[in-house]
Parts: C-alpha cells; structure tokens; sequence
C-alpha cells in the first residue's frame, strides 16, 4: 500500500513540475505576477510530493518490502 502512495506522490510531483513550467514561462511572456507566484507554490508542493514519494521508498526498504522494483 505504501510504493502506491508513493507513486501516487510522484506522478503529482511531475504534474505540479509540469504546471510550474507552464506557470512560469507564461507569466514571464505576458508579465503577470500572480502566474508567477503559483509557479513558486507549484514548485514548493512538487518538493513536498517528492520528499513524501522518498519517504515511502524508505519505508518500503525498512520493512524489507523488496517487491519494489
């Protein structure tokens, strides 16, 4: 159940990277700040859902839960 959540974390982590480089480069062209600042908060809850993917991945190997592959 944990590797599912933690895969889960990844692909959320890659669609909030993927809304933060939309966010940015949009908000850069057409010079809004508010597009700016949600590609910061996109990039802060990427980091988050990546650090929560690296815990389950931890856990997984700390319970010897080797059908991660």
């Amino acid at each position: 159940m944990i590797p599912e959540l933690g895969q889960t974390a990844l692909i959320l982590a890659m669609l909030l990277a993927v809304c933060q480089a939309a966010f940015c480069f949009a908000g850069a062209a057409r010079g809004h700040d508010a597009w700016l600042a949600a590609g910061r908060s996109s990039a802060v809850g990427s980091m988050v859902f990546t650090a929560l993917a690296f815990l389950a991945l931890v856990q997984a190997f700390v319970s010897n839960d080797f059908s991660v592959q």
